[in-house]
């Protein structure tokens, strides 16, 4: 359950008395965020303004540090702390996860915690072994996808330079909805006859959405 300021006794809420894992998992969102921007007292109320201004916490995560001083009344170094906080979260998701790349749902799992908060399209990919392990994620472009939005040169430099067996491609849509469209179908089709071409296969290209993705290779298109 929970822990929220109307559930904990009276004279029991500084949250020195609740740093742990298990404390601070039970914490509700406007509880967190409170100790995120330092709220000496989970009786503070800046963490429910941010909550009320923004909606929730994906939302917070993809605003700027002057948008979240300016709600909740904090000096703007709090709203980077806290940004950076929130960015340091969506890194340490990836940690481990997964071991080996065997489906789009794994690759699901893998990307998608790196797309929490972007406002825009951006365009990610994933080297991987001949055991299907990711060795190297990284950026290829942000922005609108069009031609050059996903170039076979930015997206196969780096899997080249690593030596990659195969690569797992993926990017979001911020929208919330995965369906691709016909520049994303025309950008894999490209990516995998360049891939192709140079001996590094494109396993999948997968759309992150709001909680849901879109795979190519499952909806079984003819690209694969």
């Amino acid at each position: 359950m929970n822990l929220d300021y109307s559930l904990l006794a009276a004279g029991n809420n500084n949250y020195d008395d609740i740093i742990d894992n298990d404390s601070l998992a039970a914490l509700t969102d406007k509880a967190l965020l409170g100790l995120a921007i330092r709220e000496k007292t989970m009786g503070g109320e800046k963490g429910a303004a941010l909550l009320e201004k923004f909606g929730n916490v994906a939302a917070i995560a993809s605003s700027s540090a002057k948008e979240i001083s300016t709600a909740a009344g904090i000096r703007s170094s709090g709203a980077r702390s806290l940004l950076a906080g929130m960015a340091l979260g969506q890194r340490a998701v990836t940690c481990g996860l997964p071991l080996a790349i065997t489906c789009p749902k794994d690759a699901f799992r893998l990307f998608s915690p790196l797309f929490i908060g972007y406002r825009q399209e951006a365009f990610k990919a994933a080297c991987l072994d001949s055991k299907k392990r990711p060795t190297l994620v990284y950026d290829v472009s942000l922005g609108s996808i069009d031609a050059s939005f996903a170039h076979p040169r930015e997206v196969f430099r780096k899997a080249v330079l690593r030596g990659a067996h195969s690569i797992f491609i993926a990017h979001n849509h911020p929208s919330g909805h995965p369906a691709p469209s016909e520049e994303d179908k025309a950008t894999t089709s490209r990516l995998i006859e360049s891939g192709n071409l140079l001996g590094i296969k494109l396993v999948d290209h997968i759309i992150i959405g709001r909680g849901c993705y879109y795979s190519f290779i499952e909806d079984r298109t003819s690209f694969f």
